[in-house]
């Protein structure tokens, strides 16, 4: 039977699905509640969930998503954990394309997050296909993206595979990086291809704002 999963929150709408199906054990451990649920599994007209969670006083989460459009990936950030400005700026750069495959690791207790003192670890691994991306609104589009999104702890990197910047084909030749999401007032653009200087006079920043 379908329904749909409000997540307390933690994604800005609430995730239909198709199928749902999960295993959930509750423990009372010297008083404490544990839970754990070894397997979930999620289908949706926009994407399909696989995960393992286990929340005692540290939450374990192994999860991975796939399929998903990518126009639609804004409404899956966490926003109490992403930063506003790094939602808005990334719900405008991603324009289409799909995200065939997600995996995350989280493994700490949330209030300590990002982790500062490397106490826990949150890692996502993106990989996104037949990208369309804006790094800028002023630049051309990025078309026929392929490329990895890492997000860290606080981290955040972009790596070109394939792609084409007005005519430019870039292959492994673009970059971005925000070193601390929380801290995020740039985004440092790094183009590697060697081109002809009036390809890319019009297009010439490297460092986009999130401020």
């Amino acid at each position: 039977l379908g329904g749909e999963l409000s997540w307390d929150g933690l994604f800005s709408e609430a995730t239909a699905y198709d199928v749902l199906s999960a295993q959930v054990y509750l423990h009372n451990v010297a008083g404490n509640w544990q839970l754990s649920i070894p397997s979930l599994s999620l289908h949706s007209a926009d994407l399909q969930l696989d995960a393992s969670i286990k929340l005692t006083d540290e939450l374990s989460i192994l999860a991975r998503l796939q399929q998903l459009d990518a126009s639609r990936a804004a409404h899956y950030f966490p926003q109490r954990y992403m930063p506003q400005s790094v939602r808005e700026y990334l719900s405008e750069a991603i324009i289409s394309g799909r995200v065939n495959n997600a995996t995350m690791l989280w493994q700490g207790k949330p209030a300590e997050f990002p982790y500062a003192e490397q106490q826990g670890v949150f890692q996502v691994l993106t990989q996104l296909e037949q990208g369309r991306f804006a790094f800028d609104p002023d630049w051309p589009q990025i078309a026929g993206l392929s490329a990895q999104l890492w997000f860290e702890n606080a981290a955040m990197v972009i790596q070109s595979e394939a792609g084409n910047l007005n005519g430019i084909e870039l292959e492994q030749g673009v970059s971005a990086e925000i070193p601390d999401l929380f801290d995020a007032q740039t985004l440092d653009i790094h183009i590697k291809r060697q081109v002809q200087a009036s390809a890319v006079t019009a297009h010439n920043m490297n460092i986009k704002s999130l401020r």
